[in-house]
């Protein structure tokens, strides 16, 4: 089944063009089994599919299992929010559905060994970390780059 863009005309700031293009970047294989990216200001899919009984209004974008594999975007206000956001929740699907348990282990050794963090938000735990590292390893590679660590072994997850 084809990946499916859905509702980006309902917004400015990004052509529905673009969004193909940037997926386009990553390797094939990780967007393997990823069926939708949803742009969703109402957050229809997060009340719907997420837990209904708490929307989260600060979360910008999520990544989901139930009932599909599927990236929404809530939220953006610009190119590169759009891109960073895109790529991190991406970053969520290759390290839950992509990376082997092996690959997911030697991430956490990874992140130990390192002290470096591309952001604050990739402090909250080793999986945050990962797509964090990820979304800045496809639009600012300079910053990941800081670390040996994280940036030699994004290398081999977009071999």
């Amino acid at each position: 089944m084809p990946l499916v863009l859905k509702n980006f005309d309902k917004q400015s700031v990004i052509s529905i063009s673009d969004v193909k293009h940037y997926v386009e970047q990553l390797p094939t294989k990780h967007i393997k089994s990823l069926t939708h990216i949803v742009y969703d200001p109402t957050r229809f899919f997060q009340r719907s599919y997420s837990n209904p009984s708490v929307v989260n209004q600060n979360v910008l974008g999520e990544y989901n299992q139930l009932p599909q594999n599927f990236v929404t975007i809530y939220k953006f206000n610009n190119r590169k929010e759009f891109l960073h956001l895109l790529y991190h929740e991406i970053g969520h699907h290759v390290f839950n559905k992509i990376l082997s348990v092996h690959e997911r282990r030697e991430w956490v050794l990874c992140a130990r060994k390192s002290r470096h963090h591309v952001s604050e938000y990739a402090k909250t735990n080793t999986q945050e970390d990962f797509c964090e590292s990820y979304a800045f390893f496809m639009h600012s590679k300079h910053i990941l780059a800081r670390d040996s660590y994280k940036i030699n072994f994004m290398r081999q997850v977009f071999r």
